[in-house]
């Protein structure tokens, strides 16, 4: 099973190379139906970030905190991963949050997530 912060790092690379070779009015953004789209906005916003790594982290943290309350639920991380195309149980990202989450709260929260996050790049596995 790939780790978590490897597979939201490769999906957010693959997601932002989409958005900013999007020459249209829409690129690619997370939506209801489990495509990835942006609006103009968005997009523009997408490019002002992507040089600005701790703005990365955060868009790609917002990505997967879909209820907005500063944490990543495994059912959160299930439903993300699903509309993404990878088919995954719910223990699976149970396994996956349980592995990162430092306070025991099952959840991940954005220090976690930045601290998952560093350590793979750290440790020169950040895909």
């Amino acid at each position: 099973m790939q780790s978590l912060a490897s597979y939201i790092k490769k999906k957010f690379s693959e997601n932002a190379s989409k958005a900013r070779s999007s020459a249209g009015a829409t690129a690619w953004r997370l939506g209801p139906e489990g495509k990835m789209k942006l609006t103009l906005p968005e997009f523009a916003h997408l490019c002002r970030t992507t040089s600005n790594p701790a703005q990365e982290l955060r868009y790609a943290f917002d990505l997967y905190d879909q209820d907005k309350n500063g944490l990543i639920s495994s059912s959160e991380l299930h439903l993300v991963l699903n509309r993404l195309g990878i088919k995954c149980s719910v223990d699976d990202c149970v396994k996956m949050i349980r592995s990162v989450d430092s306070d025991g709260d099952g959840n991940v929260n954005f220090q976690e997530f930045e601290k998952m996050m560093s350590n793979k790049l750290a440790n020169g596995s950040g895909s």
